[in-house]
């Protein structure tokens, strides 16, 4: 009776995103799923697939408080179930001004159909072609890296993370919105304004359906854009401050006169959200002010 009931208890696993920590978290799937830890790590760095085909449900369930907890993210479905097809977004961005009719010519020759304009480019993710099968996709994006001028960021959509930001000018009170992000463990860290961070596509579609009263509106993090702004002098002297931003390209007329302003002087433009994370923790261990802005135009 044993030998049955392991097989209708059977099930397959699959990977449904990379892992951040590949090198820790490859012994713990080697261990539970029989894989040699190179091919465990190999498949963690990729971010999808098949971790294993056929495998007792008891098992799994043992395994995966341990998986949670250092950040693999699965799906048991059932043993004989097809493996899912992946979806990609795809993000472009013009880097110079003047190229928009080039990369729409090139879009038309891959046979893109939808109808765009130099204005489409604009907006806190760009230019988006959404929904790709992986194959188009990749053909897509390794098209527009040849074009000068051009910025592609390619997405899976199951590894995709979403800040989510309130539209300007709706007047409503927040706070039972961030209590609830708070309650799923979304609450507001990371540049710019958001008001939730790192909802995955399930939370997101949940959190959108519960706040539609809010203006609401989701930004994946891997096509997010932000401007530095300096705001102040944090614990430097004018004169160290001028000192130092001489060094970026910025005269004493202009410091002076950013400093006096608002929103303050534009120091980084253009980062991506990981490297806006990184330049405001240096700008504060040498004491000054800045302020991320999300590229919304």
């Amino acid at each position: 009776m044993r030998a049955p009931q392991l097989a209708e208890d059977a099930v397959q696993v699959v990977l449904l995103a990379r892992c951040r920590h590949a090198a820790i978290a490859a012994g713990p799937v080697a261990q539970y799923f029989g894989l040699s830890l190179q091919e465990a790590e190999l498949l963690l760095e990729k971010g999808r697939g098949v971790i294993a085909s056929r495998v007792p449900l008891q098992a799994v369930q043992r395994a995966m408080p341990l998986l949670a907890a250092i950040g693999v993210r699965i799906a048991v479905q059932s043993h004989d179930a097809p493996q899912r097809v992946e979806r990609f977004d795809l993000s472009l961005r013009l880097l110079e001004a003047g190229v928009a009719d080039d990369v729409v010519t090139a879009l038309q020759r891959l046979g893109v159909k939808q109808t765009i304009s130099a204005a489409d480019f604009a907006g806190p993710s760009g230019l988006l072609l959404s929904d790709l099968p992986e194959g188009r996709a990749l053909v897509y994006a390794s098209a527009m890296r040849k074009l000068v001028g051009v910025q592609a960021t390619l997405c899976a959509r199951t590894e995709a993370l979403y800040d989510l930001f309130a539209r300007a000018g709706t007047g409503k009170d927040l706070a039972p919105l961030r209590r609830h992000l708070g309650i799923l463990g979304c609450g507001a860290f990371g540049p710019g304004s958001a008001i939730g961070v790192g909802l995955d596509h399930h939370v997101l579609t949940h959190v959108l359906a519960r706040f539609p009263q809010f203006g609401l509106y989701a930004v994946n993090q891997a096509f997010q854009r932000y401007d530095l702004r300096l705001t102040g002098l944090g614990g430097l002297s004018p004169h160290e401050l001028q000192d130092f931003l001489f060094t970026r390209g910025f005269g004493p007329a202009e410091v002076r006169g950013a400093l006096q302003s608002n929103p303050g002087l534009r120091v980084e433009t253009g980062l991506s959200r990981t490297a806006a994370l990184q330049f405001m923790s240096d700008y504060a261990t040498i004491g000054l002010s800045v302020l991320a802005e999300l590229i919304v135009s």
